[in-house]
């Protein structure tokens, strides 16, 4: 959870460093956001080092389009490219958890696929993953789950 008044940055990144799984949606302006690339980034690092499993859900995207940073990706990752104020190894490294995350199969939200579906699987995924111990007010503290599941 998150605390309210305390800086998101820092609280952020270190919910993703104790999560044991995360759900990353990825939709098409996700590469414009700094601090979306910069999030992907620490999930990627946790994944490889075996600390955290990864759910992407590929929101109107392609798996082919995140791996490659291509079609609706390019725009963004070209305008931190040309940004003086960014390193070029922080975009390379914003590229490779890309890479990483677009790798791993994941679930697709289309046109024809209903959203709650979609929602209804990842649920599914998680509570698999855990173990028995979770408390059982889980559902409580998902963030933002609950409109989707009144959907």
């Amino acid at each position: 959870t998150l605390e309210i008044g305390n800086p998101i940055a820092s609280e952020l990144l270190e919910a993703i460093e104790t999560s044991r799984i995360a759900v990353v949606v990825l939709s098409s302006n996700f590469a414009t956001s700094k601090w979306c690339l910069e999030e992907i980034a620490k999930i990627a690092d946790c994944m490889k080092r075996g600390k955290l499993d990864v759910i992407p859900i590929f929101y109107h995207v392609s798996p082919s389009d995140v791996r490659h940073q291509s079609n609706c990706f390019e725009p963004g990752f070209s305008n931190h490219e040309a940004d003086p104020e960014i390193a070029p190894q922080k975009v390379e490294i914003w590229r490779s958890a890309f890479r990483e995350v677009g790798a791993i199969s994941g679930l697709h939200v289309t046109q024809y696929r209903d959203e709650a579906e979609v929602v209804s699987e990842i649920l599914s995924k998680i509570l698999r993953n855990l173990p028995d111990t979770m408390p059982i007010d889980l559902l409580n503290s998902l963030v933002g789950i609950e409109s989707r599941v009144d959907e």
